[in-house]
């Protein structure tokens, strides 16, 4: 089955459809897949910065700095318990902050990953 994609092989897909339909899938099962996922993705920010270089030259808020943190491997479990407390507050209605985090940085990744290839092939024709 492909959910046994690592988040670097779901970015390297060319069917952006199975794509979303991976990332969903890891992001709605069980919270062990959810979390893993998470990791995943905060060590793909380790090892590109792909978010802070997205944000380079823009103003961080602290509501961005938040988002950001999440992938920060410091930060990242702090944060999570802080939205997830937040999420309970406001109640069963409210909205999955680190989820919404979570599809930003993939769809963000997602686009830069697709520039990069077009660039590269660009500069080999």
């Amino acid at each position: 089955m492909q959910n046994s994609l690592t988040y670097v092989q779901m970015l390297e897909l060319e069917d952006e459809a199975e794509f979303k339909k991976l990332l969903m899938q890891r992001l709605r099962l069980a919270p062990e897949e959810r979390e893993r996922l998470l990791e995943e993705m905060i060590d793909h920010e380790t090892r590109t910065k792909s978010a802070e270089k997205t944000m380079s030259g823009k103003e961080i808020t602290p509501q961005v700095r938040l988002v950001l943190n999440v992938f920060n491997r410091e930060r990242s479990s702090e944060v999570a318990d802080f939205l997830a407390k937040f999420k309970t507050v406001l109640g069963n209605g409210g909205p999955d902050f680190v989820q919404d985090a979570m599809l930003a940085k993939a769809a963000s990744d997602r686009v830069h990953l697709g520039m990069h290839r077009e660039f590269a092939a660009f500069i080999s024709d």
